[in-house]
């Protein structure tokens, strides 16, 4: 089948039906519900299980213990047998063309070019029909996870959450770490590793609408982060030995210079002894003057009200 719809969730019973009403809705109907359960407590599987049996829809619902997010998004990547693999969060929906828009888009690309695209990204609103981030730089955009993240992303961005699908033979050759003292690994963790070799194919439509919980990871990234943050250590790691050194001719130096810091700073959180052998120039620079950079980190921030 084309999409495999990957839903991780946990405790959300109160939301999920929303989620797979708006795919019973969609106008593309060649797809999979995959239901990866991080150890919810509530009645969600029996509902998924009532549900699946009155739904045309293909829905799998796997439970497992609770790891936090990322080691559900595991279990789905392992289950899947889509095509494309397309991440929706069970407090979101999809609005009615949004998978016919995503596949149109990408039948669109040249079969010759299809490969060297890992997937089609698009846009979100709010509830009240705010547009989620600024807009890309043209329509159709022509970026990577990496360029989102660290270039563009920053020159011309925040972009911020937007609705993207992945090949699925790309994000099968790699898998979130799973480790006992975090619950929280950013997904980028495995979209900047194929950023590094691979397009992403940007359009302006909107395909979702986001809806942003109280209690949520969005709402409360940097307390997430702090509590995870052996997790942040292993993405920042990752971007420092496999990511940044694969791209560093595009990527900037304040980009560098951040990840950098905030690696450092996390590894100090911990406890964690820094390995000389890990570290390179700009390492120790950033070290000696992270009092320096920290202060103008905090002021950037205070700058974007955040």
């Amino acid at each position: 089948m084309r999409f495999t719809i990957a839903i991780p969730t946990y405790n959300r019973r109160n939301l999920i039906e929303r989620t797979l009403q708006s795919l019973e809705k969609q106008t593309y109907k060649d797809f999979e519900v995959i239901i990866a359960d991080d150890g919810s407590t509530d009645d969600t599987e029996s509902f998924i299980k009532d549900y699946s049996h009155t739904s045309d829809m293909k829905i799998r619902y796997f439970w497992k213990e609770n790891g936090g997010k990322h080691t559900a998004l595991n279990l789905a990547i392992e289950k899947a047998e889509g095509e494309l693999f397309l991440i929706v969060d069970s407090d979101d929906w999809m609005l009615p063309h949004g998978l016919e828009t995503l596949n149109q888009t990408w039948e669109g690309i040249p079969e010759e070019d299809r490969m060297s695209f890992s997937g089609v990204m698009a846009r979100a609103k709010e509830p009240d029909g705010t547009f989620i981030g600024k807009p890309f730089p043209a329509d159709p955009f022509i970026s990577s996870y990496v360029d989102f993240h660290f270039i563009s992303g920053i020159s011309k961005g925040p972009y911020k959450d937007c609705v993207d699908f992945i090949r699925t033979d790309l994000i099968r050759k790699y898998r979130y770490p799973e480790l006992k003292e975090a619950k929280f690994v950013p997904e980028a963790y495995i979209t900047d590793q194929i950023g590094m070799n691979h397009k992403l194919f940007c359009i302006s439509d909107v395909v979702e609408i986001k809806e942003y919980q109280e209690e949520g990871i969005t709402k409360n990234i940097d307390a997430f982060k702090t509590k995870n943050a052996h997790g942040m250590i292993a993405y920042y790691g990752i971007l420092l030995r496999e990511v940044f050194p694969k791209s560093e001719e595009i990527v900037p130096l304040a980009s560098k210079i951040y990840i950098w810091y905030r690696y450092l700073e996390f590894r100090m959180l911990t406890g964690q002894k820094i390995d000389p052998e890990e570290m390179n120039l700009l390492g120790w620079s950033v070290k000696a003057l992270s009092p320096l950079i920290g202060r103008l980190h905090r002021a950037r921030k205070k700058r974007m009200g955040s």
